[in-house]
């Protein structure tokens, strides 16, 4: 499982101090594209050979949410891997989870 430390900004967090949606979804964007960096397969490496990662859908569910200041261990792996007719394109399923310092679920993918 690949993994990141954060922290919840008060630029991600909506009108009650805590994470909004969208703070979510990208936190989980942010984990999927260090691990694609840190692998030598980002950005740039998918731009040289005309490549992309394609999200094809989302399942989220919220346990809690994140509060202002919170300490958050954000984590990504995958759990299926799919070919289709078309040269070198895959599916790859994946999962998520964002947990609190104390190591509690707050949401999954």
């Amino acid at each position: 499982m690949y993994t990141f430390n954060s922290r919840v900004r008060y630029s991600e967090t909506d009108e009650t101090g805590r994470l909004s949606v969208t703070g979510i979804i990208n936190y989980m964007q942010d984990c999927s594209t260090f691990q694609s960096e840190d692998a030598q397969v980002g950005v740039r490496y998918l731009g040289k050979n005309h490549k992309a990662w394609l999200l094809s859908s989302w399942q989220i569910k919220i346990d809690r949410y994140p509060r202002l200041g919170e300490r958050l261990i954000v984590g990504t792996w995958p759990y299926s891997l799919k070919n289709i007719r078309l040269p070198e394109l895959r599916f790859k399923r994946r999962n998520r989870k964002r947990f609190c310092e104390g190591g509690f679920r707050l949401v999954s993918l």
